[in-house]
């Protein structure tokens, strides 16, 4: 019996040294995860209050702390102001789906919608002039804007100012067959202010949009410009050579600096977005702590690649600095950093190169077309406006302006712009 039980006795004996094992592994994972713990605090500190000095002497440098200062916005820090604003977003509001959605390619033959839809596309579009028309002398108002909450930046009415401003355009070609050149002019007009109404959103996408609205018209312009009456064009020539468009873009860089940095904060569960309009609505918040205390090192380490990237831009916001951010400048730790620096740039960039010499090559043909009117010959052409070179050649038809900046962004399938005067 002694000999059976003794097997017995001694098996607790063999597992009192595993639960110590067990025991002794815990505590070391716990003095492991303390020192995680106290190391990703203790860096996390540090990298923000290096990440902070740096924003603070950023603002100290471009004189803003705010979207709203950046901007100029005047009256409550909440609100952008502007001339004729609230008259100018009432008439995008008022364009329904059904114009908007008109496209010249929806007809069979691709090249010419019905003249059914053409005729109500028209009316709406003499409507919205005639709102535009209205906000030009309308007194001071107010649009509400929340510069607190930049996301609110790419909000529907800035496609749709894009939207306006591209079946302004489309209908112009349109309305010279008919004979009515004045008119299209106006709907030229009508696309440029679209554009210049969203100059006071200081972020690249609306930068990019308000490019690519000016793009479109200098190449409609570019089919009509001798077609159209000469008070048109003075007004046309004056509007398009007030776009400034390298404080534009230095001012775009700026922006995406705060927009940038209220994502990071709502990222980082110190800032939340409100998801309705409604005062008790809790919005979109994030949980801070986890991100905070177990991966916070990381989001900062992430920050302080993106702020080393975008500041020196931000602060000096030539072309030359910003073609130096590319994916290769982006430690392979900051992934964030790559979502939120390089795709938006890359495509600012390249649009901004474009529309500069789209614009120049536009504002000499008008030059020339102004001159041949009222001296009845060409005057001399010059070799670069605004700092961009031009091409101008005498042909047997006329002249050919062309810019040789716009080379370089061809496709292989694409020529290079240029407008033709006879």
């Amino acid at each position: 019996m002694n000999s059976q039980e003794k097997p017995e006795n001694e098996a607790p004996k063999k597992r009192r040294p595993q639960k110590r094992r067990i025991i002794k592994i815990m505590k070391w994972s716990l003095i492991v995860l303390a020192l995680i713990f106290v190391a990703n605090w203790i860096t996390s500190a540090v990298v923000a209050s290096r990440n902070q000095k740096k924003i603070n002497h950023f603002f100290q440098e471009i004189g803003a702390d705010s979207l709203e200062q950046l901007a100029g916005a005047e009256g409550d820090k909440d609100l952008f102001c502007g001339n004729g604003w609230y008259l100018y977003l009432g008439a995008l509001a008022s364009l329904s789906r059904e114009t908007l959605d008109i496209e010249d390619d929806d007809a069979p033959d691709g090249n010419e919608i019905s003249n059914e839809r053409r005729a109500f596309r028209e009316r709406e579009l003499d409507r919205v002039h005639g709102i535009l028309e209205e906000a030009e002398k309308a007194p001071y108002t107010v649009a509400v804007y929340n510069y607190n909450d930049p996301f609110s930046i790419e909000q529907p009415h800035c496609l749709e100012a894009y939207d306006y401003a591209r079946l302004a355009v489309d209908s112009v070609r349109y309305l010279v067959r008919q004979g009515e050149p004045l008119k299209a002019g106006e709907r030229l007009l009508d696309a440029v202010a679209m554009a210049r109404g969203t100059t006071k959103f200081p972020v690249l996408i609306t930068a990019m949009m308000r490019q690519s609205t000016l793009e479109k018209i200098a190449d409609e312009l570019s089919q009509v410009i001798q077609e159209l009456p000469d008070a048109i064009l003075e007004r046309l020539k004056s509007t398009l050579e007030s776009f400034d468009l390298e404080k534009d873009f230095a001012t775009g860089l700026r922006g995406e600096v705060f927009y940038a940095l209220f994502g990071w904060e709502l990222l980082q569960g110190t800032r939340t977005i409100s998801t309705s309009d409604e005062e008790d609505s809790p919005g979109i918040v994030i949980p801070s702590w986890p991100l905070r205390y177990l991966i916070g090192s990381i989001l900062e380490l992430d920050k302080a690649a993106y702020l080393d990237l975008m500041l020196p831009v931000a602060t000096d916001p030539t072309l030359e600095n910003a073609q130096r951010v590319t994916r290769d400048s982006i430690p392979f730790y900051a992934k964030i950093t790559g979502v939120l620096a390089v795709p938006r740039l890359e495509g600012a960039i390249s649009k901004h190169e474009r529309i500069q010499a789209h614009l120049a090559v536009v504002l000499e043909a008008l030059r020339l077309e102004l001159g041949r009117r009222h001296d009845g010959e060409w005057p001399a052409p010059r070799a670069d406006c605004a700092g961009i070179p031009l091409e101008v050649k005498a042909t047997p038809d006329g002249l050919v302006i062309t810019s040789p900046v716009l080379r370089k962004h061809l496709k292989d399938s694409e020529e290079v712009f240029t407008v033709q005067l006879r």
